[in-house]
């Protein structure tokens, strides 16, 4: 793009070419950050990372820690151990082991020893004790990055414009505490210690070549705010890590809820009420989290946006879509079938008209990255007529996620040609647009949060345990926007838990929450059975509700 293509972009108030310097490859996650580091590395692209780890954990900033901290605490022997194999000292592994075995027997520290062994690096601690009670902390901590050779050590690499940036930050940020709190060492190492403890998503220092000729590699968080005339999005397809543990726990309208799996007196695996409910919250969460980052990804390219994932054809057929690129191809109405065809064909790349409510545009897919060329032929979007037009901003109207729990076939296409009906009833009738959509939406969010109640409230007893309704309705309190709910859905439950039926299923042997994988018509379908029981005949009976 940079060296071969002819494609222009908008800036200085004029068409140029596309440099370096305009394009930004953004990642939801660090995962894989190494490997476009050494691609780029390999093909000779100039490149800065801006990081997405914590500030107060990376690595040179930690190493001035250590170093604070033996001047504090000089018998912590892992702080000693880790101070001196830091860039700042440099000591090998098996140079310290030996001074450790060899003068076990000796009453002394490992920092003791490292002095005998080493006379200068004695001279610099003696020097430093002195200054910390003599000079303020930002000009102590600048004094040991200087007789340490820090500014020249931690330059060196990809990143070293970035560690002397973090550098930087660190002294700017000793000169604010010491302003404020005074010159005192003891309280400075407690509040880097708990900065480091809470993991504080702060950003690393800023390097003073904003505008320089590099690709950035980034987070999507580090790029808030931020615009980018060419943007690559990548790993669209990174399924992450979104399996939950044996404990968890959420805040669920203002109240701390907490839930764990155990082993019950059957030693079979059980789980507290609560588990359910905070593990469908926390899921929830997580999926409107993807994506609003998702949007806030797209939304920082100003010209040009490239999109990427790895996609393979599964030994049993089929694809994977994940997150991301499903929604993406959801939203596009590219059918899965299509991208399987493409993957299996030899063609490297596929040209789609895709056509929209508010426009066609031509969609490239393409199975080799290297081969992306230019499209010659670009189709202008349709103009949208004015009446239909509604721009909304999306942090000012915000939608609550709909759930959808399993039904029948029918049910759910019945609901699906009321919802498009009453969409083309909206979109038709342009007088009190507004209005009507929000009474529409009202109404699906209290049909839905009744059928979340209901359902939940049937999960916890279908696990054998006692039902809490105040509990159930205390995570959920959002009821009391809704006049009448809380008793409409006590009604069912009350109707559920006199139902024979009902109590019969959970007389006989059940499991409830069972995890499923099938194949229909040759596509992968996988989700989770609400409960299976022994009917009278002995056979297992799918139960959804």
């Amino acid at each position: 793009m940079v060296e071969e293509s002819d494609k222009q972009i908008f800036k200085d108030d004029s068409l140029n070419s596309v440099d370096y310097g305009d394009i930004a490859i953004l990642m939801r996650s660090r995962t894989r950050l190494k490997d476009y580091e050494e691609a780029l590395e390999k093909f000779n692209i100039p490149y800065r990372t801006v990081q997405g780890k914590g500030f107060y954990q990376r690595q040179e900033v930690y190493d001035i820690y250590l170093v604070l901290k033996a001047l504090i605490y000089p018998e912590d022997e892992i702080n000693t151990f880790g101070l001196f194999r830091s860039p700042l000292f440099a000591l090998s592994d098996d140079q310290l082991f030996k001074l450790m075995i060899d003068d076990a027997d000796e009453d002394s520290s490992l920092l003791e020893r490292v002095f005998i062994n080493h006379p200068q690096i004695k001279a610099k601690f003696d020097k430093w004790q002195q200054l910390k009670e003599e000079i303020s902390i930002d000009r102590l901590i600048n004094t040991i990055l200087t007789d340490c050779g820090a500014y020249t050590t931690y330059l060196a690499g990809t990143s070293g414009e970035q560690r002397l940036a973090n550098f930087k930050k660190l002294i700017e940020a000793a000169a604010s505490f010491t302003q404020d709190q005074g010159n005192n060492l003891y309280l400075f190492l407690e509040r880097l210690e708990s900065l480091m403890e809470e993991e504080d998503k702060e950003g690393d220092g800023e390097v003073e070549v904003e505008t320089g000729n590099y690709v950035r590699l980034m987070t999507v968080h580090a790029s808030k705010g931020k615009e980018f005339p060419v943007v690559f999005l990548a790993d669209l397809n990174n399924a992450g890590n979104s399996r939950l543990g044996d404990f968890v726990c959420d805040e669920v309208n203002g109240r701390e809820q907490v839930g764990f799996t155990y082993y019950n007196e059957d030693l079979e695996r059980d789980k507290t009420s609560s588990y359910g409910i905070i593990k469908d919250n926390l899921s929830l969460k997580d999926k409107m989290e993807g994506k609003r980052v998702f949007y806030v990804a797209a939304t920082r390219t100003e010209e040009m946006l490239f999109l990427s994932g790895d996609v393979r054809i599964k030994s049993k057929g089929g694809i994977t879509l994940n997150h991301s690129l499903k929604w993406l191809m959801q939203g596009l109405g590219y059918e899965e079938e299509n991208l399987v065809e493409l993957l299996e064909s030899e063609e490297e790349y596929k040209i789609e008209e895709i056509a929209g409510e508010y426009g066609k545009f031509n969609l490239r897919i393409s199975k080799n990255p290297r081969q992306i060329t230019e499209i010659e032929k670009e189709e202008e979007f349709e103009e949208v007529k004015e009446e239909l037009a509604v721009e909304i901003e999306p942090d000012e109207f915000k939608l609550d996620p709909k759930v959808v729990f399993p039904s029948s076939l029918a049910e759910e296409e019945s609901y699906h040609n009321e919802m498009v009906k009453e969409e083309v009833a909206v979109t038709k009738e342009t007088d009190n647009k507004l209005n009507e959509i929000e009474v529409s939406f009202l109404k699906e969010k209290e049909a839905t949060l009744k059928g979340t109640l209901v359902h939940e409230a049937i999960e916890l007893l279908s696990t054998g345990n006692e039902l809490d309704r105040d509990y159930l309705f205390n995570c959920h309190l959002e009821y009391k926007e809704y006049p009448g709910l809380r008793a409409n859905v006590e009604e069912v439950i009350d109707k559920v838990e006199e139902c024979p039926e009902f109590n019969a299923i959970l007389e006989s042997e059940c499991k409830p929450e069972v995890e499923f994988y099938y194949k229909r018509e040759g596509q992968p379908i996988s989700g989770s059975i609400d409960l299976l029981f022994k009917d009278e005949t002995g056979e297992w009976a799918v139960v959804d509700w």
